[in-house]
């Protein structure tokens, strides 16, 4: 849960930095590509 909460935090600065939605995180296609080949 504090893991989600600091990534919703870094996200939530990111679309306030950027002033849109931040590209999805590199980590999470990752896993999801992983996921996917198995």
């Amino acid at each position: 849960m504090l893991l989600r909460e600091s990534l919703a935090k870094g996200n939530e600065e990111a679309m306030l930095c950027h002033g849109a939605q931040p590209p999805p995180a590199p980590r999470v296609q990752f896993a999801s590509n992983l996921q996917v080949d198995a």
